[in-house]
């Protein structure tokens, strides 16, 4: 089963995206910003990340950086309610990027996508 970071630092958010993604099969791990997920992600492996960039503690396009350094074998979807930041995002190493509201048909498409692509 493929496990899923997902870092939000809105408790709604995680919520509804985790029960989606559980429902179309993953398994899913939180945090709820970059440091936390960093960490978490030495203890739990996962195949893909889904990191919102506007964060704090650490935002997700540093914590975007950081990913590619320490775990490039990673999938990175970026999600944000600022378009702008998702082309950014996907220039420093994201794969693929959703604006927020979050489609979650698209979420779920996106995410299996990124499972192919790195398998």
């Amino acid at each position: 089963m493929t496990q899923i970071c997902l870092i939000d630092d809105d408790h709604d958010v995680r919520r509804t995206l985790r029960t989606q993604l559980e429902s179309g099969g993953f398994k899913v791990v939180e945090a709820s910003n970059g440091l936390e997920g960093l960490r978490l992600l030495e203890h739990h492996p996962c195949e893909i990340v889904i990191v919102d960039l506007i964060m704090p503690e650490k935002e997700g396009l540093s914590t975007i950086l950081e990913l590619k350094t320490r775990f490039p074998q990673l999938g990175i979807l970026a999600i944000s309610g600022r378009a702008e930041y998702l082309t950014l995002a996907q220039e420093l190493g994201a794969d693929e990027a959703l604006p927020k509201p979050i489609h979650l048909a698209t979420l779920l498409d996106n995410v299996r996508k990124l499972v192919r692509a790195k398998a």
